[in-house]
């Protein structure tokens, strides 16, 4: 593959990149904002890491459906802004020491829901988009690994999201025909 040639690639990929390494940072950052900052225990962290993916278990089944009826580069853009936001909103309370672990699990339930939908989004979407292997080069990057400190790396990765969501905006990209719209319950079940 000659990346001069894919110039939407290689500018997706690179902020795709960036913003694989300010989620690392930030699921370290979550942890001693919450033992650090707040003076929680292991117990605070891990009921913040589960109201991040219990949206996962809640609403796994039925977003792979609803990603299906929008235009995947619109899902993408529009999630990573959102969590550009919410994490931006986090750094902000921490910042000003008015932050509770009840907003930070309700912001983390939120950034865990906008996740879940840019993940089914960014799946289809690499795939249709670069199928010149493309999807191959971002698998490798998104477990790549990168450490910073916590109040600092929250906004990092917030500014990564914002940074992703621009850059994915600017691609050009034709969405594929329209899926026929079948019952969800039946889509559901096909998910399954």
């Amino acid at each position: 593959m000659k990346l001069r040639e894919h110039r939407s690639f290689v500018g997706f990929w690179f902020a795709s990149t960036t913003s694989s390494f300010g989620t690392y940072i930030t699921t370290l950052a979550l942890q001693i904002l919450v033992v650090g900052n707040m003076g929680g225990s292991a117990v605070h962290v891990g009921w913040g890491s589960a109201s991040r993916l219990l949206t996962y278990v809640l609403l796994g089944l039925i977003a792979g459906v609803l990603v299906d009826r929008f235009h995947r580069k619109t899902v993408l853009v529009v999630t990573d802004i959102g969590r550009s936001i919410i994490l931006t909103f986090i750094c902000l309370l921490s910042i000003t020491g008015v932050i509770s672990m009840g907003w930070l699990m309700l912001l983390l339930a939120l950034f865990g829901a906008l996740s879940l939908f840019n993940d089914s989004a960014y799946q289809s979407f690499v795939r249709t988009k670069f199928s010149h292997g493309g999807n191959e080069w971002s698998s490798y990057w998104r477990r790549t690994y990168f450490f910073n400190r916590c109040t600092f790396a929250l906004l990092f990765d917030a500014l990564s999201y914002l940074f992703l969501g621009v850059l994915t905006a600017t691609i050009q990209h034709q969405p594929l025909n329209k899926v026929k719209t079948r019952p969800l319950s039946q889509q559901i079940k096909e998910g399954l």
